[in-house]
């Protein structure tokens, strides 16, 4: 069905200067009467400079000059798509004074064999495959449901992407484009080898809002592409992630205590368990701490089971000497998640300890939004707290990530060096029972 059909794009060089600023208009006071002056020069080196009685007039001369320099401007007709000007684009930086473009797709079409014909989609569906039997390298471990689930959902809309744009490559001049999707099922898209950078910035350039998601998704699809000799290079390989790294916030030593004195108080020290070893083991507050047990708990050999972490591993937490004396004042007779509205109970000692949120009245809500010395809280507050102190004090990216259930790269991406204040660092690790005294707590107002 291929007509050989193409579009046509065109390229407008980038002026040196501004069409806006090339002419001016400066009023000249007179004698007696102001006259305007319509000053600059053309793009050809002309020099103007006409005088008029009225603004109308020098106005309407500069706009006559400044819409000739538009229509001077010269233009590149090309028979490129938006992509191929990219990657054209792209491919003459890489060159720079190596030669031309010309020159570099001779050689190239004189020297390269077809990597492979992989069809997109079904090389899509080998690699989800590989990534739902295999281990995850150093762990031994499976992927989490949801690790696949996103991965998966992601790659399908590139491949929609791209087979779509198979479609309209070939049906754009010939159908209506709301009719594209009747008979889109009947193209393949691009096989793997095909797929370019430009191919790719295009796709995420429609997923903004998720640009480093889908770069990441992407990128490990044609790496693993890439080493199984099914593309020559990862075509993702150069482009960039986007936007700031998340800001990490923490704790205070004073927002500590108050946590674990409203723990000792709400529904007589239900959550202090949970809190504890939420603050003190650095454990994912859900997906991890809400599956704890007291059997996963070892005291005696200062062990504590994770059965089942973000990425479905298990692992063996060390529990330190602080989190040993909070276990000791708990009783174990109670679950540490004990049983009905689990975030009623975390939200009231929160409050307590002077955070917002929680509440499902909205105006009791709004109350508490409005009130200046409520803090809001953060997700992850305690285990980025535990994560910090613990790099601080053992300056060990590598146990904290084997300890955390991450990798050493975003340990010491987000976390190495956040604080540097070894007395901090201490008082952190002195919060024990001891210490606090259940008088000492602020009421929620």
């Amino acid at each position: 069905m291929n007509d050989n059909r193409s579009t046509v794009t065109k390229v407008r060089k980038p002026s040196k200067k501004r069409n806006s600023e090339r002419f001016k208009i400066k009023p000249i006071q007179g004698v007696t009467k102001t006259t305007y002056e319509v000053a600059g020069r053309k793009k050809s080196g002309e020099r103007i400079r006409e005088r008029f009685f009225t603004m109308e007039e020098a106005k309407a001369c500069k706009q006559a000059l400044d819409v000739s320099q538009i229509r001077d401007q010269p233009m590149t007709i090309t028979k490129l798509s938006e992509a191929q000007v990219e990657d054209a684009e792209a491919a003459v930086k890489l060159l720079r004074y190596n030669g031309s473009l010309v020159e570099a797709v001779s050689f190239y079409i004189s020297n390269y064999k077809r990597v492979s014909d992989a069809p997109l989609k079904q090389t899509i569906a080998q690699f989800i495959n590989y990534k739902e039997t295999s281990r995850i390298p150093g762990s031994g471990l499976k992927r989490s449901e949801r690790t696949i689930y996103d991965l998966k959902n992601r790659l399908k809309h590139f491949c929609d992407h791209m087979t779509w744009v198979a479609a309209k490559g070939e049906l754009a001049s010939t159908i209506p484009e709301v009719m594209i999707n009747q008979v889109i099922d009947q193209y393949e898209p691009k096989a793997v080898d095909q797929v370019l950078e430009g191919d790719i910035k295009t796709f995420l350039k429609t997923k903004e809002g998720s640009w480093n998601n889908y770069r990441k998704a992407l990128f490990g699809f044609f790496n693993w592409c890439s080493k199984n000799s099914l593309c020559a290079i990862n075509p993702v390989g150069s482009i960039e992630t986007r936007g700031k790294l998340r800001e990490i916030t923490l704790l205070s030593v004073q927002e500590v205590r108050a946590l674990l004195q409203a723990a000792m108080t709400v529904n007589d020290g239900e959550l202090l368990a949970y809190f504890a070893i939420s603050i003190f083991a650095g454990i994912r507050p859900e997906s991890e701490a809400h599956k704890l047990r007291w059997e996963h708990i070892g005291l005696s050999g200062q062990k504590m089971r994770i059965q089942v972490g973000k990425v479905g591993k298990a692992r063996a937490i060390e529990v330190n000497d602080t989190l040993i004396q909070w276990l000791q004042t708990c009783d174990r007779t109670k679950p540490i998640i004990p049983s009905g509205n689990l975030q009623r109970i975390k939200a009231k000692v929160k409050r307590l300890a002077g955070f917002k949120g929680g509440v499902r009245d909205s105006k009791r809500q709004r109350e508490i939004d409005d009130m200046p010395h409520m803090k809001k809280w953060v997700q992850d507050y305690a285990r980025h707290t535990y994560v910090s102190n613990f790099i601080a004090r053992h300056n060990d990216i590598y146990k904290a990530a084997t300890l955390c259930g991450t990798s050493p790269e975003v340990i010491r991406q987000h976390y190495d060096g956040l604080i540097v204040d070894l007395e901090l660092v201490d008082a952190f690790w002195n919060i024990t029972p001891e210490t606090i005294n259940r008088s000492n707590i602020v009421k929620f107002a």
